[in-house]
């Protein structure tokens, strides 16, 4: 996550709640919801557009709302007001911007760090405390605890915010600290250009001879074989020069599809470890950490009553941005009624509306789960459908039969049939097997949930 993204998440929460307290969330999900951040460059900010009829809008009528609010965001989260300019092209514009303009040199160790993203700001439970403590000992010592650390886990669960907590502690205890955070997507990017462009040993030089590195969202490099191989030679070189490597996932390594067994390894030479869904009073101990925060941004001066926070907390299948995002909206609501004295029970249930019943009241497909399925694995539909009986898509067919029986009211019969087959008898195999294996593997369990958790959203 760069900057440009980091900045935009914070100025999208402000936005989502505006809109929801001027009740006019269409117009959010219409328009301001798709922007798509492409990169900024010198105080340029430039979002891509669908096409010139959504630019006309944007520029009529979001335009002014979505500067201020940017302004607003740069200054929390820099801490001073940064001069900015905000562009909306279409992609074709956007192409031909990118094709003129001159390449800029990125400086080595050129880092997006959030501030706010601190092991200060990081609430620990039973979910992500071994993940926490390992990140804090390799803050403390790079390069010689855990090398390398691999986090992964489902979305909105802090994997980010404790890669950022490391970046920002190591460079607090050494302020000459060459490091660089980088998505994966990010990575293979500049990978390609330095290709295209013949710039091969500058790429190399620019990730090989930092101190930290630091890569998020590593499961997007299985679609990338050359990206795999150049990987591989940065790992190596800077594991040997005793360099810390931080890495972050969706999935553990060897569950990552098509990604090469000696990138597998390496993944697993340090520590690999998990962050799960929080608990109840992990839940509650987050909303009162961002509570401060939320009301700063907002300028809030209520007191929020406790029965708020563990009425939001009780929604079981919350991750950090659910329970940030209720949170942000009992806020803005409560803002709207000036007769208030402080944040009620009462403003909570009513600003959250079907917060709680939306995840209940969504009917789950076999189309869907076969999907969520395939998309955490990295094949295809035809591949989960088809007769290969290779590991790699025999295991996540197996998977998708074991949460058709879960979640849904399928007969086996049309459960084989879901996937392909026609014999039902594979469809009992396939429950029991992975029944097992959730006992002897821990892991599987993380997994099966961060599918469900996709499949209900």
């Amino acid at each position: 996550m760069n900057s440009f993204t980091v900045l935009w998440e914070s100025a999208l929460k402000k936005l989502e709640s505006y809109y929801e307290a001027n009740q006019n969330t269409i117009a959010f999900s219409t328009y301001i919801k798709i922007l798509s951040p492409a990169f900024e460059e010198n105080g340029k900010y430039i979002f891509k557009v669908p096409n010139e009829i959504y630019k006309e809008q944007f520029q009529e009528r979001f335009a002014p709302l979505i500067f201020q609010t940017m302004k607003e965001c740069c200054l929390e989260t820099y801490g001073q007001d940064r001069a900015l300019e905000i562009f909306y092209y279409t992609p074709e514009e956007l192409d031909q911007y990118l094709l003129n303009r001159p390449a800029a040199p990125r400086a080595l160790g050129d880092i997006a760090l959030n501030p706010n993203y601190t092991f200060d700001t990081f609430v620990v439970g039973k979910n992500n405390n071994l993940a926490h403590a390992a990140s804090l000992a390799v803050a403390n010592s790079p390069g010689i605890a855990y090398n390398p650390l691999f986090i992964y886990g489902g979305s909105g669960l802090g994997k980010t915010h404790l890669m950022h907590a490391i970046g920002n502690r190591i460079l607090e205890q050494n302020p000459s600290a060459r490091i660089i955070y980088i998505t994966t997507e990010a990575f293979t990017t500049e990978f390609i250009e330095s290709i295209q462009k013949h710039t091969s040993e500058a790429f190399r030089n620019k990730f090989r001879k930092v101190d930290v590195l630091l890569i998020d969202d590593i499961q997007f490099i299985s679609r990338a074989r050359e990206t795999q191989e150049e990987l591989f030679h940065t790992f190596n070189t800077l594991r040997e020069a005793n360099k810390q490597i931080i890495l972050s996932s969706d999935k553990p390594p060897e569950e990552i599809p098509r990604l090469e067994e000696r990138l597998i390894s390496r993944f697993k030479w340090g520590l690999t470890t998990d962050i799960g869904l929080p608990d109840y009073e992990t839940r509650v101990a987050i909303l009162k950490k961002k509570a401060p925060y939320i009301k700063e941004l907002t300028h809030c001066t209520l007191e929020i009553e406790d029965e708020v926070f563990t009425y939001i907390a009780s929604k079981e299948d919350s991750n950090i941005r659910d329970l940030e995002g209720a949170l942000n909206r009992v806020i803005a609501s409560a803002q709207l009624d000036s007769s208030l004295r402080a944040i009620t029970l009462n403003v909570a249930i009513g600003a959250l509306g079907n917060f709680f019943t939306s995840p209940v009241s969504k009917v789950i497909t076999p189309k869907n789960v076969i999907r969520k399925v395939c998309e955490y694995y990295d094949i295809t539909e035809e591949e989960i459908m088809s007769k290969t009986k290779s590991r790699n898509i025999a295991y996540p067919r197996q998977i998708a039969m074991y949460l058709l029986k879960k979640l849904t009211d399928l007969t086996n019969q049309k459960i084989g049939e879901c996937v392909g087959l026609t014999n039902h008898s594979t469809v009992i195999h396939a429950y029991k097997k992975i029944s097992e294996d959730m006992e002897k593997d821990p892991d599987l369990q993380g997994i099966l949930t961060d599918i469900t958790q996709k499949i209900k959203e």
